[in-house]
This record gives C-alpha cells, sequence and structure tokens, in this order.
C-alpha cells in the first residue's frame, strides 16, 4: 500500500489535526511546564501540568493518553466493550499506513499533531509489537523526520495502557526528550549507569530502514531483559527515536503512596500530572527519578 511521500504523509497529519482542531473533534489540552533538578542525572526533569485533565469527565477509553479507569490486564485479551478504534471517529482519520495500520490523531493530545498507529483489526496491547506494526511506524517517524519525532509503547496495564486495542504513538519532539541528554554520555552500551530502573537501549548509527530491522533490536532487547528479570513475559514501555530505541519492564501502573501514574513518556523524562500540587508534592519527595524506580524494576 502507498502511503505516499514522507512530506505528504506530514502534510496530512498537519491537515486533519487543524481540521480537527476547527471542528472541535481534537480536544487540545494546554499544559504548564516546570522542570525538577535530577541530581543524579545532572539534567532537568520535566513536570507538565494539564488542569482540564481533573475536569474531564470523558469515559477514558476515548483517549490513548487517559490515566484514569484502566481496565485489569486481564480484560486486553478479548476487544473491550467501548472502543474508540474499532470503528473510529472519521475526523481522526488520517492515513491508511498497510493492509493492517491505519494512522489516527490522539483524540485528546496534550502536544500537537499527536498520532497513532492503529492496527485494523482488534490486537491485545499487552503483546509486544510485531514485524507489522514496525513497518506501519517506519513511514510515520520518516514523516516526522525533520521534527525530531518520539514513539512510544504502553505494553500492558502496568506499562500505564489506558485502551486495550494496540496502538502506538508518536508526536514531533519541539525540544529533545531529557533522557536523550542523559544516552549519548555513554555511546554503545546496551545500560546506563546513571538510570536506576532495569532497561536496555540500542544506539543506532542510522535509524533502521525496515520494519523486520527495527523489530529485530527490539525483540533482542526483550530477551535480554526476559534472561536478566527471570521472566518470559512482562508490561514494559518502548521509546523510539531517530537516534536509539529503549525498552523498560514495568511493576505497576502507580505509585503506591500517590497513586501517580506513569506510562512510556515519563521514561524520556517528562510526566504529567493535573494539579500542581502534584508538583509540589514531587519536589519535596525527591523529584521525577525516585517515581520512575518505584514503578521499574531494580537494576540486576
Amino acid at each position: 500500500m502507498n502511503t505516499g511521500t514522507s512530506t505528504q504523509v506530514r502534510q496530512r497529519i498537519t491537515a486533519a489535526y487543524e481540521r480537527g482542531l476547527a471542528s472541535g473533534a481534537v480536544v487540545f489540552a494546554p499544559t504548564t511546564v516546570h522542570t525538577i533538578a535530577d541530581p543524579t542525572l545532572g539534567v532537568d526533569l520535566n513536570v507538565l501540568v494539564a488542569p482540564s485533565l481533573a475536569k474531564k469527565k470523558t469515559n477514558p477509553d476515548q483517549s490513548a493518553s487517559a490515566k484514569d479507569g484502566l481496565l485489569p490486564l486481564a480484560a486486553a485479551a478479548k476487544p473491550p466493550k467501548v472502543n474508540p478504534f474499532l470503528p473510529y471517529e472519521p475526523a481522526m482519520f488520517v492515513a491508511d499506513l498497510s493492509p493492517s495500520h491505519v494512522l489516527l490523531l490522539n483524540k485528546f493530545p496534550v502536544i500537537s499533531e499527536h498520532v497513532l498507529v492503529v492496527t485494523k483489526e482488534f490486537l491485545p496491547q499487552d503483546q509486544p509489537i510485531d514485524v507489522a506494526d514496525m513497518d506501519a511506524l517506519i513511514p510515520v517517524m520518516d514523516a516526522f523526520g525533520d521534527s525530531d519525532p518520539l514513539a512510544f509503547y504502553n505494553c500492558g496495564q502496568d506499562s500505564g495502557s489506558s485502551q486495550p486495542h494496540r496502538h502506538i504513538q508518536v508526536f514531533a519532539q519541539t525540544t529533545p526528550a531529557p533522557i536523550d541528554k542523559v544516552i549519548p554520555r555513554h555511546p554503545g552500551a546496551s545500560e546506563i549507569p546513571d538510570l536506576p530502573y532495569a532497561h536496555r537501549v540500542t544506539h543506532f548509527e542510522v535509524f533502521p530502514p525496515t520494519g523486520a530491522a527495527l523489530h529485530a533490536v527490539y525483540a533482542a532487547q526483550l530477551a535480554a531483559l526476559s534472561a536478566a528479570l527471570g521472566r518470559a513475559h512482562f508490561p514494559h514501555n518502548v521509546l523510539i527515536t531517530r537516534r536509539w530505541l529503549s525498552v523498560i519492564p514495568r511493576r505497576r501502573e502507580r505509585t503506591l503512596d500517590t497513586n501517580m501514574g506513569v506510562n512510556a513518556v515519563g521514561y524520556s523524562g517528562s510526566v504529567l500530572v493535573s494539579t500542581e500540587a502534584r508538583v509540589t508534592a514531587l519536589r519535596a519527595s525527591g523529584g521525577v527519578l525516585p517515581v520512575l524506580a518505584e514503578l521499574g524494576f531494580p537494576r540486576t
């Protein structure tokens, strides 16, 4: 299936997003960005405050980024009763990516032109990404190539996934993620010494040109982490840029004391909260990194 050139795909994303905003089909949530200096990593980590998330009473299944009302992991084995992707809202459509995948807008974004690579048929979000998923992702990464795309995948409820229908999320970054200031300090390293949680990272000299090549990197990381953790399967987050791919296994979705939820973007160094009080509490309790450490597995 010909999705067009990368320039054409990017133009379709922009046009669909602008139409969605104008019609009200896309509901943008403004954020205020705070930074908290992390002495361990030597970088500022971001806390985005979106007050509208606290007020929104929409069914959480309507947004790929909603955090409340998560379905139990067992429920991800069958299609949910309310699935915004089957059928999807016509105003969310951007492009057909392949016979198996479609590109949709995120209905409730906190970042402009946030898009979703979604399977046309129901596949569960608690299973690893497959080659067809990566094949569909490649043209989207190419479309955002001049604006530093970040792709991420939340595998399983404990990873921060709120929608059981498989989808990879992508948005353009206006500035590199905080973790992108840490990973390059250790070129070629599969683990970053400063990070207190289990993870793997693979550096790219050239971004993999095919879904099969990109999937091979991901599969190798899953195998290494499976051996390290002694678990065949585990919830995990995936972060993909044009410079590296990283997998982070997850123990739980929310902190035990404060019930703070984090998805894959949190492990890029940016967490999303709904109140300024959360920012104050994070500053008082040591910042963002202890939250990420609690929700991940300890280093082995």
